[in-house]
């Protein structure tokens, strides 16, 4: 085999790898699953307290928390804690966050990391979060 061939044949399976690469690279890249719509019960069902929205404005993907009650009228108390956001089957409601609607007498207090801890919004009634804790929250108080 003259050097031209083995060049040539070299050059034809280098750029067939690289081909083959870029393919698999692109069979097996998949895109982030889209957050789902979800209802999340903290202690039963019937109260709608909070509905917690992918992007500002209160628009995207959603994720509602019902409740067996209103809140209370005091800040002194915590009526309901998620301590880690939902996830499954690809989606992960982590770090997703961006505005919030408050139903029921409800507040709610973003945490950056679970069990309520970290930095944290301090309490919010309804809007968008503060660019600080803009898609960062990891866990969520209602009083």
């Amino acid at each position: 085999m003259t050097t031209t061939k083995r060049v040539a044949r070299r050059a034809a399976a280098l750029a067939a790898g690289v081909i083959a690469v870029a393919g698999v690279s692109l069979v097996n890249a998949q895109p982030a699953a889209a957050l789902p719509n979800l209802t999340t019960y903290l202690s039963g069902s019937g109260t709608l307290v909070g509905t917690e929205f992918e992007h500002r404005n209160y628009s995207g993907a959603y994720l509602s928390y019902e409740a067996n009650r209103n809140c209370t009228l005091t800040l002194a108390d915590a009526d309901f804690e998620d301590d880690s956001l939902p996830s499954g089957f690809g989606y992960d409601w982590d770090n997703d966050i961006s505005s919030v609607k408050n139903w029921a007498g409800c507040v709610t207090n973003h945490f950056e990391n679970d069990n309520q801890s970290g930095a944290s919004t301090g309490y919010l009634l309804d809007g968008a979060l503060p660019s600080s804790m803009d898609d960062r929250t990891e866990s969520i108080r209602w009083t």
